[in-house]
């Protein structure tokens, strides 16, 4: 009965298709996003100690501003008997395929505060060369890619799909004491 004198309404009712259309939308693209990763990179709450989420806001928002989609996730890697997180985060305007990539690896664990010095964290191109780099000095406790964490990188998300489907990925390097790990991105 309620919605009954709603849906008279044909401004008030264009509103509400216009809202489903959006959240339609919103979880298509929220779907292509999500497939770029694995079940190995988790939301930040399942894989960050309390001290590392303090101050952190939802990890999967939808805003009625820019961004439009974010999705945050993480895994643990391990390189030099040290643990660290590796997080990502992935931002998609309302106007185009556009999406706005950064990584940031943090140390892992309650006692463990800041990353060792020389720790290095590159973004390799699908043919192995490094785009970006970033070194942890002394007292580091965070590192970024890009370095400026306010400029992330922008990559179309059809191009990603495409070059995911003919096995072109690009890889996150984590290199500690001439030891090294890589991750895929996308993963295939």
């Amino acid at each position: 009965p309620k919605w009954a004198a709603l849906m008279s309404k044909h401004n008030l009712r264009q509103q509400l298709y216009s809202r489903e259309r959006l959240e339609k939308l919103c979880n298509s693209d929220r779907e292509r996003l999500e497939k770029l990763l694995d079940a190995n990179w988790l939301p930040p709450e399942k894989i960050l100690v309390p001290s590392a989420r303090r101050g952190r806001a939802n990890a999967n928002q939808l805003s009625k501003e820019e961004p439009f989609i974010q999705l945050k996730r993480g895994k643990i890697i391990e390189l030099d008997n040290q643990r660290f997180v590796l997080m990502i985060e992935i931002k998609q305007g309302k106007e185009n395929q556009d999406i706005k990539l950064s990584f940031k690896l943090i140390p892992h664990g309650a006692d463990t505060t800041s990353l060792p010095s020389g720790l290095e964290l590159a973004l390799l191109n699908p043919s192995g060369k490094v785009v970006t780099s970033n070194t942890a000095k002394t007292g580091d406790n965070q590192l970024f890619l890009p370095p400026n964490p306010s400029k992330p990188a922008t990559m179309d998300l059809e191009k990603l799909e495409n070059n995911l489907k003919k096995g072109k990925v690009f890889q996150i390097k984590i290199t500690l004491n001439g030891q090294s790990k890589t991750e895929p991105f996308p993963v295939i």
